[in-house]
């Protein structure tokens, strides 16, 4: 059973993942296409208005000429470096190139022509921007480019601030740039010689632009969630369902067993006894014959006995209790009285200690016989010593009376102690050894502690015995209807 537990749980978290792992491919391919199409339309405007502010310009309206005062104006000296002492050519280079980066930014007034094209295509007013310079190429021979700046490169005499992962910035305080923000990438150059090709970008992007597109997003991905909810919780329901079937069918198999050897000891009496009565070759004198036909009738007791506690199993959900108010030491005294004659002559010892201020009690003396009667018997038949000693005491204080039982049996694990008062629940280690019944004693237990609303309690450890505490409330009202009494379903 453990083997089929544990490939179903793994099967279930394979597939769990693998759905999952779907779900998640396809919400996230979902996100990005939402992410590639959000603000395309005013992507576009914005990139027709800034390629129509530039038209006859780089960069931004009067960057043209900027960039002819450090670029054009240095190609004569930057050609003889590149030829001659490239060491040299490139620190020149790294100047010239500082030196354009905040020039331009000083004479950039890109803030207003954006506010421009915001204003005239009646855009959103805080929308970020950032405007940059890619690379920068220079041919010193027809169409064959030596560069300057590189995006990729780190160049030591640039100020950092200056330098980017996507180029150099010119303008705008937007950090966030990725492909998706994106709005122009322009590529300027010609065939001519000290040619110089110019590539630079303008990005644009929205505040909280991902909560946005999740935003738009909230409906599938609440489907989603909602679907590997449902899956989850069928799973487990299911799971659970079929391991309470699983363990019912097993009791089920137990009671079984343990109701035909309960039934094989009478039947076996009472035909051997029957054969003895029929043989005419033996002659049977009056006592043995009364021997025989009460030993008949003692086994048929315990059969219908059987009968009846089979019967009642479909009936005790619903106790009606008589409840009358007894003397509680009196009455155990009565019991274990009883229960002491059972078992005269045994190696069973019974001791009583009476501590509790509170005597008083309302009850059914019925089912609180039944409820004591079946924990001594436990204590009883799960006893491997010698001397199988059981101490019933009671104690108080003002919310309780305790109604303890203890036992020097072989005890029980903490798994254990969440099944006893399951129905048809034996012992594990026992239930097939000589140790009989039907697994309803503490069951009854459990039936009559709720019928009366108290409480049980159970302190136990393999090897050490075991304790079963019942806690009866002190103040109970003494007129209560009888339909009140029924027993909840209420699982221990």
């Amino acid at each position: 059973m453990q083997y089929t537990i544990t490939a179903l749980k793994t099967t279930a978290i394979i597939g769990f993942f693998l759905l999952s792992s779907v779900q998640f491919f396809l919400v996230y391919n979902t996100y990005q296409l939402k992410d590639e199409k959000y603000f395309l339309e005013e992507k576009q405007l914005i990139d027709k208005a800034y390629q129509e502010t530039i038209r006859t310009d780089l960069i931004f309206p009067g960057g043209q000429k900027v960039m002819d005062t450090f670029i054009w104006d240095n190609r004569m000296k930057l050609e003889e470096l590149y030829y001659h002492n490239r060491d040299s050519f490139h620190l020149f280079n790294q100047q010239i190139c500082s030196n354009l980066f905040n020039a331009l930014r000083r004479n950039s007034d890109f803030d207003s022509s954006f506010a421009r094209i915001i204003r005239k295509k009646g855009l959103r007013k805080d929308l970020q921007y950032s405007l940059f310079i890619r690379n920068i190429e220079i041919a010193f021979q027809e169409g064959q480019y030596v560069p300057l700046f590189d995006h990729q490169q780190r160049y030591p005499l640039i100020s950092p601030a200056i330098q980017r992962p996507y180029g150099a910035r010119i303008n705008g305080a937007l950090d966030d740039v990725n492909a998706q923000n994106r709005v122009s990438a322009i590529t300027v150059s010609s065939s001519y010689r000290y040619n110089c090709r110019l590539t630079f970008c303008l990005h644009v992007e929205i505040p909280n632009r991902n909560l946005t597109v999740l935003g738009q997003m909230l409906l599938p991905l609440s489907l989603v969630l909602f679907s590997v909810l449902i899956m989850v919780l069928t799973f487990y329901i299911t799971y659970r369902n079929w391991i309470r079937q699983k363990k019912l069918s097993e009791m089920k198999s137990d009671f079984i067993n343990g109701i035909t050897h309960e039934f094989h000891t009478p039947i076996s009496a009472i035909l051997v006894a029957n054969k003895v009565l029929l043989r005419e070759d033996v002659e049977l004198d009056r006592d043995s014959m009364r021997s025989m036909v009460l030993l008949v009738g003692r086994q048929a007791e315990r059969l219908q006995h059987l009968v009846k506690r089979v019967l009642d199993i479909s009936s005790t959900n619903q106790l009606k209790l008589q409840k009358e108010w007894y003397g509680l030491h009196h009455l155990v005294e009565e019991i274990l009285m009883a229960y002491h004659l059972k078992y005269a002559g045994s190696n069973l010892v019974l001791e009583f200690k009476k501590d509790s201020l509170h005597d008083e009690v309302l009850l059914d003396q019925f089912w609180f016989t039944t409820l004591l009667m079946n924990i001594l018997d436990n204590a009883v038949k799960y006893n491997d010593k010698s001397t199988k000693e059981i101490t019933v005491s009671t104690s108080s204080d003002k919310k309780y009376i305790y109604l303890s039982v203890a036992d020097n049996g072989i005890g029980m694990s903490k798994e254990e102690q969440q099944h006893i008062f399951d129905k048809f629940y034996r012992h594990k280690q026992h239930q097939h050894a000589e140790v009989t019944g039907l697994g309803l004693g503490l069951y009854y237990v459990k039936q009559a502690v709720v019928a009366h609303h108290w409480k049980i309690q159970v302190e136990s450890q393999p090897g050490t015995g075991s304790v079963f505490t019942v806690l009866i409330p002190v103040q109970q009202q003494q007129a209560v209807e009888e339909n009140l009494f029924s027993t909840p379903k209420t699982a221990y």
